[in-house]
C-alpha cells in the first residue's frame, strides 16, 4: 500500500497513492494506526490551517524560510517513521 504524505487545507496530511488505484484523503483512524500515530499528520496539517485566513484566502501569511523548512522536516519525518512499517509515509511529503 503506497499512501503520500502532502498538507492541504483541511485534510488529514494522508493521500492515496495514484498507483494504488484509490483517490483522495485518508483519515489516519481508518487505517488501524496506534492513537498517537494516527495523530500525528492531523497535528501536522493543523499548522498549515492555522495560517489560513478563512474570510479572504488571498491573505494567507506566507511562511519564513524556516518555518517553510522546519515544516517540510516535519513531514518527512512523518514519512520516514513509517515508511518502513508498510504504513503511510511511503510518498513523499510535499506543504
Amino acid at each position: 500500500m503506497r499512501i503520500k504524505v502532502m498538507a492541504d487545507d483541511g485534510s488529514h496530511g494522508l493521500w492515496w497513492d495514484r498507483e494504488s488505484g484509490r483517490i483522495g484523503n485518508i483519515d489516519p483512524a481508518d487505517l488501524g494506526l496506534a492513537p498517537g500515530r494516527a495523530a500525528a499528520p492531523g497535528a501536522w496539517t493543523a499548522r498549515l490551517d492555522a495560517s489560513l485566513n478563512q474570510e479572504d484566502p488571498a491573505e494567507r501569511c506566507p511562511p519564513s524560510a524556516e518555518e517553510a523548512a522546519a515544516f517540510r522536516a516535519e513531514g518527512e519525518a512523518l514519512v520516514s517513521r513509517d515508511s518502513g512499517a508498510g504504513q503511510p509515509g511511503a510518498g513523499r511529503a510535499s506543504p
